[in-house]
This record gives C-alpha cells, structure tokens and sequence, in this order.
C-alpha cells in the first residue's frame, strides 16, 4: 500500500481485550486507510493481542492487508456494518447510503462500535445504546412494522435520534432492536403481520431443544403480546457479558462466501465451515463436534435459512477464538430441507436424511468417530422428542404446536436412534468376532 500520504484517510480499530492483564478493556489494533480510492488494513506497531482475523488478517504475515477481489473492506469489518434492516432504515432516511460502497459506508457511518470492535474517525459518534423500557420497545414494534408494511410517510425520520441506533445496527432482515430488561442486553425481534404462525414463540422452542441437546445457547424469552401488538421474541446478547464485549467473526468471512443470497445459495458446504474452523478456533476438534451437534439440530428442525451469517466465532474472555453460542434457529414447516440448502449437509446423500446412515456418513467426513456421532445425535434427536413440555411451557397454540410436530417427525427420530444402536450392537459383534477369529 505504500507510505500513509496527507490525503490518506483512516479509521481507528479498536478491540475489547477481556484478558488484558486482569484490566480489561480497548486497546488500538491497526488503521483501516482509504488513500485514492484504495483502502487496506494495517496492524498497529504496538499491537500485541489476537489477530482480528486468525484466517485472512494473520497478524505478523505481511505489513498490510488488500481487501479480497471485489470488494473494499474485509469480511471482518463488513460484519460491523449494519444487516438488511438496518440499511432498510438508513436508505430511507438517507438515500444515498444505497448507493456507497463498503468503505465508503464505514467511513460515512464514523466512529462507533460495533460487539467487541471499537472503530475511531473524525466524524462524531452516533447514539449507540440498547432501548430499555418496554413501553419504548414497543413503540418501536409499532414504528417498524409500519415501515415493514408501507405505512411510514416516505422521506420522514422513521425513530428519533435515541433509539435509531438501538434498530439500525440490529443484522439480518427481520425487523429487531438492541434492548436492555433488568440489566441484561438482549436482541428483540418483533413479529410480522404476515409471518405463518408465531415467529417468536417457535424461535423460543428451537433454542430450548438446543439448550436441552447440551448446545451452547443463550438465554431466550417471549414477551407476551400487548393488546395493539405481537409476541416479541428476547435473546440474550453473547457478545456482551457485565462490562465486556466479545469480537465475533461470521463464518461468511471466515469461509470468504456470502450464502445469504440467490446468487451463492448451495455453494458452501459444511465441510467448509469445518475447515474454517479448524483454521479459526483455538479448540478446532472440539468446535468441529459442536457444529456437528447444530448441522443435525438444524437437520431435525427443519431451519432452512442456515447461512454463514448465522455461525460465528467469539473471542472469549480468555482471549481464545470458539465457535460461538447456537443462534437464529427458525424452524420451516414446508419447505423441504434441501429446497434451499444454503449450505449442503457434507454432500451426503439426501435420500438418507436424518437416517442412521446420515449420522454415520456425515460424521465420517467430519473426522468424527461413530461412538462420537452416535452419542452427539442421539442426545440431540432425544431433545427434540422431549419437546412438547417446551412448547405447553411456550403456550403455543394447537395449530403451531401441530406444526413443530410434523417439522420434527418424532416418529422418525425414534426410527434414527434405533438404527444407530444396531448399528453399534453390530460394530460391538464384529469386534468380538475378530478377537475370536485373532
């Protein structure tokens, strides 16, 4: 990239070190510059904490780092940009933020922080906090579904300078806030009109049988319905616990592969986040299990919306890289599992879905043992079984929990776990046979 010019323009990159020394807090990473169309990212002389990217930005290979082919700004700083919606709500407002490029975006947002990133520029910060209130949350159910629905007055603020930050900086496209209740940070996500049965309440089911299969999953809650408005669904923020925040890193980048468009669909296989994560994670094979664990999770569930924005890995407190707690587990009740496939299950046969002969064949290509497999399926399959408290605790209504039911098919995860036990009873007889045989 060259010497840093007069017209060179940077941004500061700050990350949150919860292991520093017993003090944590933000120490300077590097500069992301823009000089004559051309940005880049470089570390700070100083620096000596974990690489922002143990894949792409590997701390001590070279001086400075390019952008990939086609874009402006590195996957790990696009993962701070906000998602869908928020652009949705920044376009409005601002018309020409359709029309920026990545680094012109980051540079027009300014200084701000995003999870466990901190960046630092000229422009002054926007208001960045959560919502607290649950009168000012729904105010804002209220102002997002209008827009959703088309009944906002077009070029008119949508929320006011308080609580634009809390909806802006929210990913994905479902319309959510930043929220705080009783000192806990949460993601809020509202219900729409036309959504088939109660988003909220089924999301919270979801991550009770993740929960139950021994996943590592946040905390989630439903706020019931008020009388002009829907269930909001409340998960727990794992980037943030007490006064620390976590960088997280979504696989998206970590693999180099956007899936969550039309353009990508099918092009990622969990063979690649595996090895992603063998590249990224401090504990790979452990990590490499846990993905297993969600890959016949998602299976059961039918969540066919398994983009790479969906997996992440988290720095921990520790200052270690781990694939991060399970989130966004939105079951399908119609479509088939492989009528999307955002990213394919180990190239297995499909035929075989969710059969013993899946568990097996998957867990071969993922280096994972068969005893491994077998218990890591069997105590997710069993969760699912077990899931009807979990939905009369969730007051699901008969047609929704007749619909988790046929998404599930307990039937024939009963039918799964008895073919891996005879299948193991047949590997045990085969073993003794070749000790005799010895």
């Amino acid at each position: 990239m060259g010497s840093i010019q007069q017209e060179t323009r940077f941004i500061a990159v700050d990350i949150f070190l919860g292991h520093n020394q017993g003090n944590p807090g933000y120490e300077t990473a590097g500069y992301i510059l823009l000089n004559n169309l051309v940005s880049g990212f470089v570390y700070s002389a100083h620096y000596d904490g974990p690489s922002l990217d143990p894949v792409h930005l590997i701390k001590g290979v070279q001086k400075s780092f390019k952008p990939p082919h086609h874009h402006t700004l590195h996957g790990v700083f696009r993962d701070t940009l906000p998602g869908h919606w928020g652009s949705k709500q920044l376009v409005e407002e601002y018309p020409g933020y359709a029309q920026m490029s990545d680094i012109e975006r980051m540079f027009w947002l300014g200084s701000r922080t995003s999870k466990g990133l901190r960046f630092r520029c000229y422009k002054k910060p926007g208001v960045e906090s959560p919502v607290r209130g649950i009168e000012i949350l729904r105010e804002i159910e209220r102002k997002s579904i209008d827009f959703l629905m088309g009944r906002h007055n077009r070029g008119q603020p949508i929320y006011d300078e308080q609580t634009k930050w809390a909806v802006i900086e929210g990913g994905g496209s479902r319309p959510k806030a930043q929220f705080q209740l009783k000192g806990i940070d949460m993601m809020a996500k509202f219900n729409a009109p036309f959504d088939p049965y109660n988003m909220a309440k089924m999301e919270h089911v979801t991550l009770g049988i993740s929960r139950s299969a021994g996943i590592e999953t946040p905390r989630s809650w439903v706020l019931p319905a008020s009388e002009n408005g829907e269930d909001i669904f409340l998960i727990e923020r794992f980037d943030r616990s007490k006064q620390l925040r976590h960088h997280t890193i979504s696989l998206a980048t970590l693999v180099g592969v956007d899936n969550a468009n039309k353009t990508n669909m099918s092009s990622v296989d969990y063979l690649d986040i595996a090895d992603a994560i063998r590249q990224a994670s401090d504990h790979p094979e452990e990590d490499v299990e846990e993905l297993y664990a969600r890959m016949i999770l998602v299976g059961i569930c039918n969540i066919t919306d398994n983009h790479l924005r969906n997996l992440e890995i988290i720095l921990n407190k520790d200052g270690k890289y781990r694939l991060s707690p399970n989130f966004d587990l939105v079951p399908d009740p119609w479509n088939s599992p492989f009528d999307t496939h955002l990213c394919n299950y180990t190239r297995a046969d499909q035929h075989n879905f969710m059969t013993g002969a899946f568990v097996v064949q998957t867990a071969e290509k993922l280096g994972i043992s068969f005893d491994r497999a077998k218990t890591i399926a069997t105590r997710v399959a069993q969760a699912a079984i077990d899931s009807e408290p979990l939905m009369d605790k969730a007051n699901l209504n008969e047609k929704d929990k007749a619909l988790f039911k046929k998404i599930i098919d307990p039937d024939r995860l009963k039918s799964m776990v008895h073919e891996l036990e005879a299948m193991q009873s047949m590997n045990v007889s085969n073993q003794e046979n070749d000790i005799r045989l010895g």
